[in-house]
């Protein structure tokens, strides 16, 4: 009988990109600066994974989508420490539960809180628009501005998440057909 081939198990780890990054610092500095906690930064989820978790479900000031967002970085930091860690699982479902909240909560087409407090009618841009006077005499950044809202305005079919994710170019070899752009002729 030939003898058994060794087997190594493959460490999985998933990507850590820049949007984890940026929710790992600003995790740790709403936990060290605004709760005062004296966490070290480089390992302060994987020694608090409990705090962390109650910190996180039980702030009243953030929205869903954002402790969705923290859950799901968490969940990721800790299963590329170590893809056994019961509380990697558990982060993961308690993101995936927000995230089936707000995908109910935006399929019903509402308003959230912050989008009602934040409500302009359409006649209050047209005013804004109304005041605009002689355009020969403005910045390039003025007139830029000055676009962007009127296309908001006067183009009402295209998402406002296209215009704030976009470039505004005059050539069309800027097209890399990744990103949103507006082409000026």
């Amino acid at each position: 009988m030939p003898p058994k081939k060794k087997t190594t198990k493959k460490i999985i780890k998933k990507d850590w990109s820049e949007s984890h990054v940026k929710r790992y610092n600003s995790l740790y500095n709403y936990v060290s600066k605004q709760l005062g906690l004296p966490y070290e930064k480089d390992n302060y989820l994987s020694l608090h994974k409990k705090k962390i978790f109650k910190i996180i479900s039980d702030n009243g000031a953030w929205m869903d989508g954002t402790k969705e967002g923290y859950f799901f970085m968490v969940a990721r930091y800790l299963f590329n420490i170590n893809n056994k860690d019961k509380y990697s699982k558990l982060y993961s479902e308690e993101g995936f539960r927000y995230l089936q909240e707000n995908k109910e909560r935006t399929g019903k087409n509402e308003l959230d809180e912050k989008e009602k407090d934040n409500f302009r009618t359409h006649e209050y841009f047209l005013n804004i628009i109304s005041t605009f006077s002689d355009t020969t005499a403005i910045t390039e950044l003025q007139h830029m501005k000055q676009l962007l809202l009127k296309l908001l305005v006067f183009q009402p079919p295209l998402r406002t998440s296209f215009y704030t994710s976009c470039f505004i170019s005059r050539r069309k070899k800027d097209d890399d057909g990744l990103h949103n752009y507006v082409y000026l002729n």
